[in-house]
């Protein structure tokens, strides 16, 4: 187990879920659950959704925007 973990409550990340699917969330929660950093955060339109995710998956760019 690392000593900290990679993200701080009020992050604002990404996390990937498929080839085109993307969450966009601030981090609520923060805790290792004996194996990995695990993150809850809130996603949706006036977060309305909180979801629980390995903090791994998260990432501070957002996802990659539509050629023109």
């Amino acid at each position: 187990m690392s000593t900290s973990p990679p993200w701080s409550i009020g992050d604002n990340l990404w996390r990937k879920l498929g080839p085109r699917n993307y969450h966009g969330g601030t981090i609520t929660k923060i805790w290792h659950d004996g194996t990995q950093w695990m993150v809850e955060y809130e996603h949706g339109i006036c977060t309305r959704e909180t979801v629980t995710a390995p903090a791994a998956e998260m990432y501070k760019g957002g996802p990659p925007t539509r050629p023109i």
